[in-house]
């Protein structure tokens, strides 16, 4: 069985990069494991254990997918954190409302439904997964390093395909293995 989703793969600038790596430098009060900027994406649908019958049929509707959106550039709003700054888990960049976005996860939502495949059912926020933190170790510093002290210029990244990933889970950080890809065009 692998653990699988379906995401657009995310390149991030040299700016955006800059921005980051200021972000975790001058983050206070948590033990991080940061994700790998050659890793980052915007996950669409989590399906999460597969087996290899499954994987099969969610890769030929991966196939069928015929580029029905556009490319698109979508806007990056600033950090953020799930589930608060008292419990932190995950450390993410936020993107403004994008339309594309928010139709790819609707349509792979209910072509995997449709296909009798159980997607998560929580409400699509999108984001970029940056960290996920493995220990709160001072709430407080935390909270003063974390409170509305990292601001985000002006970013826009571009989507231009959709991916079928692997989660390959290990104890440094999950490796995304690309199992198939579709254009966004």
């Amino acid at each position: 069985m692998k653990r699988t989703f379906i995401a657009v793969p995310i390149q991030p600038v040299e700016p955006l990069l800059d921005e980051i790596e200021f972000f975790k430098e001058n983050l206070c009060g948590v033990n991080v494991k940061w994700v790998d900027v050659n890793q980052m994406h915007i996950t669409i649908a989590f399906i999460g254990e597969t087996s290899s019958k499954l994987e099969q049929q969610i890769t030929d509707l991966l196939f069928q997918f015929t580029g029905q959106f556009s490319t698109s550039i979508i806007d990056l709003s600033g950090f953020g954190v799930f589930s608060s700054l008292r419990s932190p888990r995950v450390l993410w960049l936020g993107i403004k409302d994008n339309s594309v976005l928010n139709d790819l996860h609707q349509y792979f939502s209910s072509q995997l439904q449709n296909a009798g495949i159980k997607v998560e059912q929580r409400d699509f926020v999108a984001h970029i997964t940056i960290g996920r933190i493995k220990q709160l170790i001072d709430e407080k510093k935390f909270r003063d390093s974390f409170d509305g002290k990292f601001t985000l210029a002006n970013h826009a990244v571009s989507l231009s395909k959709v991916v079928y990933y692997e989660s390959v889970l290990r104890p440094e950080g999950a490796k995304y293995v690309e199992l198939a890809s579709v254009c966004i065009c």
